[in-house]
């Protein structure tokens, strides 16, 4: 109650805490009150009728709450507003015809992710100082109205409604946004529209992001969709386009997702494709699409994820696919008529996590290179003409949880490997011509996980297996001892490679230890020497259970030293993997070039760990380091970030989880809201945490509590709307 003596307030902003309760009515007794901002907390209730006393305020933010009721009448006599910002709430009713006309200097109107009913204000076409609006996931029904005067809008999105009469004329409100030469962004996913695309599309010169999927859109894609240079993503999917993609798609050089999936379209993929050097996500499923796979895919080096199963396609698997290191996501291509055997070569797609071959008419036997698709988690191999023995190299896809080899013409026996895929939930081996024992430890041990259904040569296993007993004989324990004896040559090699790593670490400290002297008394407190075998001791022997992450070059285990149980994290070098050494010199190099976290002091703290921190999450969230190239002359990642937020927050952010992670085609413009909203919070504590000066950095209890409501947050989103 304290708030209301204060008589000349003018901003007031608690966004982002944990508040809980009614926004308070006594706001609308501070009249002096040009803002509140109090998004991203848990206030219930409904907007207070007092807040139309604020005859001064411009700005009023109080998104993803749980607001409830409708808007109070008195709501619309703040004339003065500028910015309304308030989606992601349970707001209901409609809203008043006249309401643009009630705001005449109104720049933003998001009110998306509610319960709002009705039409959309005419009204609208009055709009002049209108740059966004949002009004996306809500159940406006009807015509949308002409924009006619809305000449600054820049961000237009109605998805997930139920506008349109689904008639033709639904998309003639189209062409009064011709008069908007900046608009940037147009979402009309899921609604009732029916129509064409209309061929004045190209005229919309600025626009980045158009959305149109899953209406009744029917005709051909125009050709002059080509001619929006600017376009960075296109959803038409679930629409009932027919013909042919244009060629002129591939004009679209800043395009970074193309989706067109479950459509009516023929034809071949165009050879101008090859040009969209900027793409990272492809779906073109569930169309009737044909020919041959084209290889100038191969120039796609951005691609994350692919997805053009479900079509006609014939011929070989082009290598040039298979040659994308970008590759992460997926890549789905099942569900065609291919031919021909796997490509001998796949050591590019380390990073891949999804692989789906099946249902096509592939041969021939698994290459050893499949080994080198170290990140798979799911792997789809079913109904094809694949022979021979599962290849050993598949015992390095240790992180799969789904592997499905069945309906094809496998031999021999299945690999005891299996056993060790401890993240292996899902195993089918059915109708294949494998033999002998059935492992039992692992997937083996649960029915529900596994199927060897139709391999007539196979025996033993677990008792809810329908097998036969296996007959008696000694080649059961002699797998179990080559298991063994493998297990132990494994075992001894990671211990080789542990004590080389001791000794580059021995060179490399006698190399530099004249530099290493010079330290002073109160340096060398920091720095005590630790034996191997206290490494070893402190992981557990290096085992999986201490793995903090595995990268190309290193491993990095988590383990905890007896002298006072200090927590710490050791990189293990893979020497013999090429440039392992070069890595590690490298990253020598790299540390001694950083300022040092503790600003001005030499006095080790805790907010020498916040600024780690604060960095840490700097770097996880753009991708990049602070030794990478663009930072020099003075440039440092915190600058880079700070300069860059709000206004461009996702053009730094890491297009693998701006693009990638938890992706639904269907609900991607949804996402794209969300995650700018979450970008923005993670990219503001980085920064505070990683000031210059220690007493200016972001208290660690804080930190904690900002990311707990940054995380709560999203679940509350994920429950309330469905979102990814």
């Amino acid at each position: 109650m304290e708030f209301q003596l204060l008589s000349n307030l003018q901003l007031f902003f608690l966004y982002l805490n944990n508040l809980t309760g009614n926004l308070p009515s006594y706001l609308g007794n501070i009249t002096s009150l040009v803002s509140i901002s109090v998004g991203g907390n848990n206030l219930v209730g409904n907007i207070p009728d007092t807040l139309g006393n604020l005859n001064n305020l411009e700005v009023i933010e109080l998104g993803l709450n749980n607001l409830s009721g409708s808007f109070p009448s008195s709501f619309f006599n703040l004339s003065s507003l500028t910015d309304i910002d308030i989606p992601l709430n349970q707001l209901q009713g409609t809203l008043p015809d006249d309401i643009f006309i009630s705001f005449p200097r109104l720049h933003k109107l998001n009110i998306g992710h509610n319960l709002l009913t009705g039409r959309i204000p005419s009204s609208v076409s009055n709009a002049s100082e209108l740059m966004l609006l949002a009004l996306n996931v809500n159940s406006f029904t009807g015509e949308v109205p002409s924009f006619e005067g809305t000449k600054k809008l820049d961000w237009v999105a109605l998805n997930r409604n139920k506008l349109g009469n689904s008639r033709p004329g639904d998309l003639n409100f189209m062409s009064s946004l011709l008069n908007c030469t900046e608009l940037r962004l147009l979402h009309l996913s899921e609604n009732n529209f029916e129509g064409v695309l209309p061929r004045f599309i190209g005229n919309f010169s600025s626009l980045r992001r158009f959305a149109i999927g899953n209406n009744s859109v029917h005709g051909n894609i125009p050709d002059e969709l080509g001619d929006i240079a600017t376009l960075e993503t296109l959803y038409l999917w679930s629409n009932d386009l027919t013909g042919t993609i244009p060629e002129s798609i591939g004009k679209l050089q800043e395009l970074r997702i193309l989706s067109f999936p479950d459509n009516f379209l023929y034809g071949e993929i165009p050879s101008s494709f090859g040009n969209l050097t900027m793409m990272t996500e492809l779906y073109l499923q569930q169309n009737n699409l044909q020919g041959t796979i084209p290889s100038v895919l191969g120039n796609c080096q951005s691609l994350l994820a692919m997805d053009i199963s479900q079509n006609n396609f014939a011929g070989y698997l082009p290598e040039e696919i298979f040659r994308i290191p970008s590759l992460s996501e997926f890549l789905d291509l099942s569900s065609n008529s291919l031919t021909g055997s796997l490509p001998s070569d796949l050591t590019s797609l380390e990073h891949l996590v999804l692989l789906n071959l099946s249902n096509n008419e592939l041969s021939g036997l698994i290459p050893d290179t499949f080994g080198s698709l170290i990140s798979l988690r799911e792997l789809y191999l079913s109904n094809n003409f694949f022979q021979g023995n599962i290849s050993p190299s598949l015992s390095s896809l240790r992180s799969l949880e789904i592997l499905d080899l069945s309906h094809n013409n496998f031999t021999g026996k299945i690999p005891l490997f299996l056993e060790n895929f401890s993240f292996l939930r899902n195993l089918n081996l059915s109708f294949n011509d494998f033999e002998g024992e059935v492992p039992i430890e692992g997937v083996f041990r649960n029915g529900s996980q596994v199927s060897v259904n139709n391999n007539p040569k196979l025996c033993g296993g677990e008792p809810f297996l329908p097998l036969p007993v296996c007959p008696k004989n000694e080649s059961s324990k002699k797998s179990r001892t080559s298991h063994f004896l493998k297990l132990i040559i494994s075992i001894s090699a990671s211990v080789s490679v542990l004590i080389l790593v001791l000794l580059f670490a021995i060179v490399y400290y006698l190399k530099h230890k004249k530099k290493l002297i010079s330290l002073d008394n109160t340096s060398k407190e920091f720095l005590p020497t630790i034996s191997y075998q206290s490494l070893h001791k402190a992981t557990n022997g290096f085992s999986e259970t201490n793995l903090l992450g595995s990268g190309k070059f290193s491993n990095v285990y988590k383990g905890i030293l007896d002298q006072n149980e200090t927590v710490i994290a050791v990189k293990v070098l893979k020497l013999q993997v090429k440039g392992a050494g070069k890595s590690f010199v490298a990253e020598c190099e790299a540390l001694k070039s950083i300022r040092h976290q503790y600003g001005m002091g030499r006095e080790a703290s805790a907010y020498g760990d916040i600024y780690s921190y604060g960095i840490l999450l700097l770097e996880l969230f753009t991708g990049k380091c602070p030794t990478d190239d663009v930072f020099n002359n003075g440039l440092t990642l915190h600058d880079f970030v700070k300069m860059a937020i709000p206004e461009r927050v996702m053009e730094i952010s890491d297009p693998t989880i701006v693009y990638g992670y938890g992706y639904d085609y269907q609900g991607e413009e949804t996402r794209d809201e969300i995650m700018e909203y979450c970008f923005i919070s993670l990219f503001r504590i980085g920064i505070s945490c990683s000031m210059e000066l220690p007493r200016e950095r972001m208290d660690i209890s804080r930190v904690v509590n900002e990311l707990y409501s940054i995380r709560n947050d999203l679940f509350k989103t994920t429950t309330k709307f469905g979102a990814n």
